[in-house]
């Protein structure tokens, strides 16, 4: 069976990146929970998904220019809270394990040292779409459970994925092939099928062997 990965926790349920749809996926029996990872001004790592947050009038605020603070206000007008990465890797100790998703290179060094200083690596994966934070990422630990995600699949990904010893490639569900999937997986790499929101989909996927699944409805596939 296919390790069901929780999207944003459960972002068919709850609002993403969020607590309450950390504890959704949690309570839907999701094995691992996707997050996204950003960084403040004042140096703060928060789970939010976009460079930016919209305000009132229609004015938008980069996450990189305000302080944790200044963002959890423009958020709260909005009725949602943002959380720090530290916050949320407790919430879900024990619960379930984490996927971070990195977003940029040069945040990667305050990603890792905050995961080490929670005595989280174990219970973490890291993903991105980004080479470079993938790299950094193998250079600082040798061990640690990398996912590299891609949007298609060419052979010089497939190639990079190798180079940095990921253990799994990501692609998104609707692009994978039986054919694919055994390419990969006869290349030493798991598979996982990001952005699975249709049942029929994901059965297939699953009867494919795909190794992991990423949803918004994790109930799809867990009973």
């Amino acid at each position: 069976m296919a390790l069901i990965v929780g999207h944003r926790g459960a972002a068919g349920y709850a609002l993403g990146n969020t607590f309450a749809s950390f504890a959704e996926a949690i309570r839907r029996g999701c094995q691992q929970i996707e997050l996204d990872v950003r960084q403040t001004k004042d140096g703060k790592l928060v789970v939010i998904h976009d460079a930016a947050i919209a305000g009132f009038f229609n004015t938008d605020f980069l996450v990189a220019d305000l302080t944790h603070g200044e963002l959890d206000r423009v958020a709260q007008e909005q009725r949602f809270h943002v959380p720090t990465l530290a916050a949320v890797i407790d919430f879900c100790r024990g619960k379930a394990r984490l996927q971070i998703e990195l977003k940029l290179a040069t945040e990667v060094a305050a990603v890792y040292h905050t995961v080490t200083q929670a005595q989280a690596l174990g219970d973490c994966s890291f993903s991105s779409f980004a080479e470079a934070a993938l790299t950094l990422m193998r250079q600082l630990d040798h061990q640690v459970e990398l996912v590299y995600l891609c949007k298609s699949y060419t052979p010089g990904m497939l190639r990079f994925a190798q180079a940095v010893s990921a253990r799994y490639m990501g692609l998104p569900g609707a692009v994978l092939t039986l054919s694919l999937i055994t390419e990969m997986k006869q290349q030493g790499l798991l598979v996982y099928a990001y952005h699975v929101n249709d049942a029929v989909l994901g059965q297939q996927l699953i009867e494919w062997q795909v190794d992991a699944l990423g949803t918004d409805f994790p109930s799809l596939f867990i009973s």
